[in-house]
This record gives structure tokens, sequence and C-alpha cells, in this order.
């Protein structure tokens, strides 16, 4: 997985993804229920820290179903109306028009509607990187350029950037250390930085 999907500021997200991003943060002892972990769900939040989350009434109203059949009856109000609405409130909405969707007949047999509502969401707008945890949704848009990344795939793209940023750091402060070590030392100094350079 590329590191350049880090760029995209947008995240259009499917139902796993945002099950786990709303279950969380109403309690993490039902993560289980869905089948992730607080780990899971930190690094989600990491992820989406400073994007702006983008979501389709279907997506929305697949959201709903699972939780109230996942969740228990009697948590079911608190988590929709104490946790999510609020931040939902604050996630862009992109409305998908029934036609739109029925237009994509090959789609729709393969997806259904939902992810469907996604496969047109993400082709009318590449500015923005659909989160999913379906597979086969996954490859379909992986071979039809729609910018995407499966949830999974989080995980080793945040360690690769985290680890290449370790490195430049390493890299950095052994140049400091070269720097400031004795004028005896017979290794090469630094050359200066040019003036031109300095901000």
């Amino acid at each position: 997985m590329s590191g350049d999907l880090l760029r995209y500021k947008f995240l259009l997200l499917d139902t796993g993804p945002l099950l786990l991003y709303l279950v969380g943060f109403y309690n993490n002892k039902y993560l289980s229920i869905i089948n992730y972990n607080s780990q899971d769900h930190a690094l989600l939040v990491d992820f989406l820290k400073y994007r702006e989350i983008v979501v389709t009434p279907q997506v929305l109203a697949e959201v709903s179903n699972l939780a109230n059949k996942r969740l228990k009856e009697a948590n079911f109000s608190s988590f929709f109306f104490i946790n999510s609405i609020n931040i939902l409130m604050n996630a862009r909405e992109d409305y998908i028009e029934k036609d739109k969707i029925l237009k994509r007949a090959n789609e729709v047999a393969k997806f259904g509607i939902t992810d469907t509502s996604l496969i047109e969401a993400s082709a009318r707008d590449s500015s923005r990187l659909l989160l999913t945890s379906d597979e086969k949704l996954f490859y379909y848009c992986s071979g039809n350029d729609i910018p995407a990344i499966h949830l999974n795939s989080l995980k080793n793209l945040i360690k690769s950037y985290s680890d290449n940023l370790a490195y430049t750091l390493s890299i950095i402060a052994i140049g400091d250390t070269e720097f400031i070590s004795s004028p005896s030392s017979s290794g090469p100094r630094p050359r200066a930085m040019p003036t031109s350079c300095v901000t």
C-alpha cells in the first residue's frame, strides 16, 4: 500500500470502519461484538485525526441496522442518541440518488445498494479516499482506479510511515551528534547550511 494515500484529507467511510469508529467512542467493551478491539479503534482514530469524514445515507442506514442488531436493544438508544449523533453531525454527507445507483446494475448485483453508493460517490470525486473492511469492494476499487484502502492495511501503512519518520529523525540526531562532536574528531565535519535554505 503506497504511502501517498496519506495525502487524502477526505475519507469516505464504508459501514465497517464507521461502525468501529462509533462503537469505540461509545464503549470499548462492545468492540469485540463487531470483531474489533481497542487497538483497532485507536489506529482508526489516529488515521482520521486530521481528515474529514464523508458518508452516504446508505452507509448510515446500514450502520444503524447493524448496531441495532449487534448491540443489546437496551443500549442502542444511548449508543445512537448520546454518542453517534454528535459525531455524525460533523461528518459530510454525499447524497447518492437512487437512479445513479440503479444505473450501475452490474455493481448492484455484485455488491448491493450500499457498496454501490460508495462506488458512485468515489467515482464522481477522486479527491477522497474510500476506507473499507470489505475485501471484495477493495479489490474492485483497486482494479478501477478508485482510491481505496482496506482497514486491515492501515496498521502496515501507519507503521511504515512511523518507521520512515523514526529513521529520518535518527539520521537528523546522528547529524546533530556529529556536528557537536569534538574538533579533534578525524571524521568529516558537516557542511554549513547555505543561507538561501534557511527559512
